[in-house]
């Protein structure tokens, strides 16, 4: 828009070619202190939630581990029928998932969202 204002003014012969080159670098320098602002603001804000969500999770409810005392060691690891969705929305990220995954032996597994 400035270019061809601006350029529109130096063919009209209103502005000369130096003080339109002037102008675009000056407003260049200022666009670019507005975005460095915005960029900072929004470091701060996501900083902020990070503190924010950090005291939220240190001072939530405590997991009690149990005092159970495991008399075997443990063979697998099984998954019956768990389901997931996040709290602010209601769509399952997980739906029934059941499968077992044994220790002693290296696995991976793979899906497609």
């Amino acid at each position: 828009m400035i270019l061809g204002y601006g350029g529109y003014q130096v063919i009209q012969g209103n502005v000369s070619l130096g003080t339109f080159v002037v102008f675009y670098q000056l407003t260049i320098q200022l666009l670019n202190a507005i975005q460095g602002i915005y960029n900072s603001t929004m470091h701060l804000f996501n900083a902020y939630w990070g503190i924010h969500k950090a005291k939220q999770l240190i001072d939530g409810d405590q997991v009690n581990l149990g005092e159970v005392v495991l008399e075997q060691p443990i063979r697998s690891l099984v998954f019956k029928n768990v389901s997931f969705s996040y709290h602010d929305d209601n769509t399952r990220i997980l739906n029934s998932l059941s499968m077992e995954i044994p220790t002693e032996k290296k696995s991976g597994h793979c899906w497609r969202w």
